[in-house]
């Protein structure tokens, strides 16, 4: 009778076991797929790889924990004799390019294929409250980057902040900030400057240079310095 329970006992546990270890391979075989096809294959010419500690979405937990300041908990201890001065953080599809070298920061920013114009025609919806139907008109219709509004536009800009349209805004913006200095002293017998909140009233006076420099003296901050709230 013992011989038999114990026999039976065993067989539960044997039947559970190999459920159990049936369940376990097929879930570390679901998880090597993903990885390898949601992980973009490595390149030799990039930075060395950070792998995530938690299998493909390691680094998201990490951004959504820390922030930016994930980016330094990632960095490469400087007393390694082989410390890379950037790392490859692999995330889902995509790739993540880190830098920490100040040299190489700049060639990367001074690099001609490095562009904002994709990110800021995604935010922009977002931001300015636009419709489809305006996102339509400024994607094109090729819906391509190359071929929206982004990149005239940021030609625009550029051309608008060099040479004499540059001298030209900051000729307006210290006329304003040497009107307001200058008036200091004239309004009241004892002269002087009292501020309630130095960084209000330095937030305060800098929006306003900067809108007189780019609006001109009808600027809508001046109109209504509230905005000047609502634009931080």
């Amino acid at each position: 009778m013992a011989s038999n329970s114990t026999t039976t006992v065993l067989g539960h546990a044997a039947s559970l076991t190999t459920a159990q270890y049936v369940g376990l391979t097929a879930a570390v075989l679901l998880i090597s797929v993903l990885y390898k096809f949601s992980s973009p294959p490595p390149d030799p010419r990039e930075p060395p790889l950070a792998k995530p500690g938690i299998p493909i979405i390691g680094h998201i937990i990490g951004l959504a924990r820390h922030g930016i300041d994930y980016f330094e908990l990632l960095r490469p201890s400087p007393s390694s004799p082989s410390t890379p001065s950037a790392i490859t953080l692999p995330i889902l599809s995509g790739k993540a390019y880190i830098l920490y070298d100040i040299p190489l920061i700049q060639s990367a920013l001074r690099h001609k294929n490095l562009t904002f114009d994709l990110l800021s025609l995604e935010f922009a919806q977002r931001v300015f409250g636009l419709s489809d139907l305006a996102m339509e008109k400024l994607w094109g219709p090729d819906h391509e980057i190359e071929s929206s509004v982004a990149p005239l536009t940021m030609q625009r800009i550029k051309a608008a902040m060099q040479g004499q349209n540059l001298l030209r805004m900051n000729v307006k913006a210290l006329g304003y900030v040497a009107g307001v200095l200058n008036g200091i002293g004239k309004e009241g017998e004892e002269g002087g400057l009292r501020v309630g909140n130095l960084y209000l009233w330095l937030r305060d006076f800098m929006t306003m240079a900067t809108a007189e420099g780019i609006y001109g003296g009808d600027n809508p901050v001046r109109e209504d310095p509230s905005l000047i709230d609502a634009l931080w």
